[in-house]
């Protein structure tokens, strides 16, 4: 069998680090006498010996949706011809219903803002007009229909999608990804403040990810603990405004020393700044991915996230747990956390435990069968079609 994985991430060096984490994983895990031809735009040098995986570079990613990332149709099918692709699994799940009839297709849907409530979705990063999700979600739930095999990485993610396309449990797979494999050996970076006590909200800035209510929650909690660590935010202003009006926030709470924003964190420095704060809080309204729970796992960092959907399905028990949409939960939890170093050293435990437990390896394996699974129902429709 031979699988097309469409992951051609644009210039987002996440997106980046996290094919090529499927690729190894991919080549690691791949059966006997199968092969992955990987499609990048930004081919890396391969982080190991590759056996059963190549990496194709192409011009343009394949999946995009963007006018200047757009692929013909056609020029996709021709290309997986001249692979002699059995199975392509398309990242976006956009183009799944214009391959459907040349290959077996496995798909994905990572941006669920289209399947929020009205309310999640107006204030999410990937909803700038109703009617641009009204028309993602009418592509998604298209692709999905034709698609062989969907694989979903939470729970979370098929519960929203099962409201509008009931027959999806008859043909998805559910595998939340992996840890970074090089956060295992890493050596953490030093202590970024030389000691001192800390919270970290390490997210980008939008208006979705509650800054406003954790902002509130903190001032609570200093009433009755005035020596609470300081908050410190962390993360790329992709809302510029809203940055602006979390600063007017803290000052009209007169918790400019308190309290701050402090840019985007080097890279190198980041595994020092998860693991040695007090805590870190993610503090989410709604959420499509969390790679930042991920990395807290990873580093072995103490957490404390919302309850809301996928947050605790990814971090398990390795987290202390409040309401997103309630100042007094939130306070709570900070308060606990702070006075209880105990409690903070099992969530460290559980933490590394559950970090273990988040394979990319696993994420493979899904992919494999998936993919087996889709061209035996392609071969069913073609049959089908011949008759």
């Amino acid at each position: 069998m031979r699988l097309v994985v469409d992951a051609v991430p644009r210039s987002s060096p996440g997106l980046q680090k996290l094919a090529d984490e499927f690729t190894v994983a991919l080549d690691k895990r791949a059966p006997q006498g199968a092969e992955a031809i990987i499609l990048r735009h930004d081919p890396p040098e391969p982080p190991k010996p590759l056996t059963s995986t190549r990496i194709v570079p192409v011009d343009q990613p394949v999946a995009g949706v963007l006018k200047k990332w757009r692929w013909n149709s056609r020029d996709f099918v021709r290309m997986g011809r001249e692979l002699n692709a059995d199975v392509v699994f398309t990242m976006s799940g956009i183009v799944a219903r214009q391959i459907a009839k040349s290959f077996g297709v496995v798909t994905t849907v990572n941006n669920m803002a289209p399947f929020m409530s009205p309310t999640s979705v107006s204030r999410s990063r990937f909803s700038k007009t109703w009617w641009r999700n009204w028309l993602l979600r009418k592509a998604y739930l298209d692709s999905v229909s034709r698609a062989d095999r969907v694989v979903l990485h939470s729970a979370h993610a098929f519960n929203m999608i099962s409201r509008f396309h009931g027959k999806l449990g008859e043909k998805t797979d559910i595998v939340l990804t992996g840890i970074p494999s090089d956060i295992a050996g890493q050596q953490l970076s030093p202590h970024p403040l030389d000691g001192t006590l800390y919270f970290l909200y390490f997210a980008t800035i939008h208006p979705y990810k509650n800054h406003a209510r954790l902002i509130d929650a903190y001032r609570l909690a200093s009433q009755s603990q005035p020596d609470l660590p300081q908050l410190l935010f962390a993360g790329f202003p992709q809302d510029r405004m809203q940055l602006g009006e979390i600063e007017a926030k803290i000052e009209n709470a007169k918790l400019t020393e308190k309290v701050k924003y402090i840019g985007t964190l080097d890279r190198d420095s980041i595994s020092g700044w998860l693991h040695h704060a007090v805590a870190n809080i993610y503090g989410s309204e709604c959420e499509t991915k969390t790679k930042t729970l991920a990395k807290v796992l990873g580093y072995g960092g103490v957490m404390a996230c919302s309850g809301e959907p996928p947050m605790p399905e990814v971090a398990g028990s390795a987290a202390a747990l409040f309401d997103p949409f309630s100042v007094e939960s939130i306070a709570t939890v900070l308060l606990r956390l702070h006075g209880d170093p105990q409690h903070r050293e099992e969530l460290r435990k559980l933490a590394t435990s559950r970090a273990r437990e988040l394979s990319w390896e696993k994420c493979a394996d899904v992919m494999w069968q998936a993919a087996d699974q889709a061209r035996t129902t392609f071969d069913k429709r073609r049959r089908g079609n011949s008759k």
